[in-house]
């Protein structure tokens, strides 16, 4: 089952607020209001058959919406701090790196155009960390602003080094690191 299911966190008042239909919800972002859910739809992983999009739903169900269609496949998504725009990766269809989506007037801004992925918003909204493979099959973290400039890379070593995302305050990353491959991968997402 690859249905969107929230709930408290100790665990009571669970419920599926998105029914999967033959594809997979993947990586849930909560608005900064708490009331809307992002997340990925389609074919990840070992399922390829169904376009990925981005996908929004109200933390009751209620008003889903496609916040993309078709190809190239869109994922990992990310709600900007002030909740008007979402940064997400694309792949496929000759195109891959991290966009932004305006929720006011649906434009896409193209932000990167390497191999990026697994965006996140900082709690100022001034700069998203993400993961970038770059010499070979090498993973590092990396920054960037959201208007495209001041790339940091923050990581160096051999392991792929990925799912990074700030801590509350924003003073510090935590991400993932494995130099055996994804085979000790965990997701860090709030």
């Amino acid at each position: 089952d690859s249905s969107l299911d929230i709930m408290s966190p100790d665990g009571s008042n669970r419920r599926e607020v998105f029914p999967s239909s033959g594809g997979t919800a993947f990586s849930p972002s909560w608005s900064p209001d708490g009331l809307r859910i992002v997340f990925g739809y389609g074919g990840f992983l070992q399922s390829r058959k169904q376009p990925a999009r981005i996908m929004m739903v109200r933390r009751d169900g209620s008003d889903l919406t496609a916040l993309t269609e078709g190809l190239p496949n869109a994922g990992f998504p990310s709600w900007s701090p002030d909740g008007t725009r979402v940064v997400y990766r694309v792949w496929g269809d000759n195109a891959q790196g991290l966009r932004l989506l305006n929720l006011t007037d649906r434009s896409v801004h193209v932000l990167t155009t390497d191999y990026d992925n697994l965006p996140y918003w900082s709690p100022d909204g001034q700069r998203i960390v993400f993961t970038r493979r770059h010499s070979g099959f090498n993973f590092d973290v990396f920054t960037i602003r959201p208007d495209g400039s001041d790339v940091r890379q923050l990581t160096t070593s051999p392991a792929n080094d990925a799912h990074a995302v700030w801590t509350d305050d924003g003073t510090h990353i935590m991400w993932n690191s494995g130099i055996y491959g994804w085979k000790e991968e965990a997701a860090l997402y709030d």
